[in-house]
């Protein structure tokens, strides 16, 4: 995945409280499925006394982005899936979103339980900071000492940094670029002769 995107900078917590029920909502960053898991032990224990722990989540998989809910025994599409568009419509990935409901003798419907549900997780996004994230792709870059200050130069562009540098009879530099970007600077690296350059993995 090469676009840039938007994830949340921090988690925060959130509350509705509807018809007597409470909903306690926890939205939080996240990279990889297990993490996500781990995040939702962690609340459920903190909330053992909720009848129902709905969840949602939008990651980066290698060539798309999974989204995934649960409804924790609620009707179906009722608690997880309006979680799941809220961090839709905020357009977040890398990040969960569990709500626990403690359930206060009215039954809602589905209507209701659906207004709850992501109106708690609404809450809680409210809270928390978004930032954008830019993917990147790594270059290793071997030029002379006079192609340096060009190399400085450009370090200047926000789209770009160094990773690491080394100085023998040339420079080495290791660069992170942004991906969006990738084919900008390989057409600027290409142009700068007598510079030598290819694409690495990130270590």
């Amino acid at each position: 995945m090469e676009r840039a995107y938007f994830t949340l900078k921090n988690a925060c917590q959130g509350l509705l409280k509807y018809r007597g029920s409470s909903f306690h909502a926890w939205v939080f960053p996240a990279a990889r499925p297990e993490e996500v898991q781990a995040q939702l032990a962690e609340w459920t224990a903190l909330h053992r006394g909720a009848r129902h722990h709905a969840w949602a989540y939008r990651l980066l998989g290698d060539f798309e982005l999974e989204e995934r809910s649960h409804d924790a025994g609620e009707p179906s599409h009722s608690a997880g899936t309006p979680i799941l568009h809220a961090l839709q419509s905020r357009e977040l990935q890398q990040c969960g979103a569990v709500v626990s409901r403690y359930f206060g003798g009215t039954k809602l419907g589905v209507s209701g339980l659906i207004a709850a549900y992501r109106g708690a997780a609404e809450d809680a996004l409210d809270q928390a900071e978004r930032h954008q994230v830019h993917p990147e792709r790594v270059a290793l870059l071997e030029l002379p000492y006079e192609l340096l200050g060009r190399m400085e130069a450009d370090a200047q562009d926000e789209r770009i940094r160094w990773v690491e540098r080394a100085f023998t009879d040339r420079v080495e530099l290791r660069v992170a670029v942004w991906s969006e970007h990738a084919g900008f600077w390989a057409q600027h690296w290409d142009q700068c002769y007598p510079l030598l350059w290819k694409w690495v993995k990130d270590r």
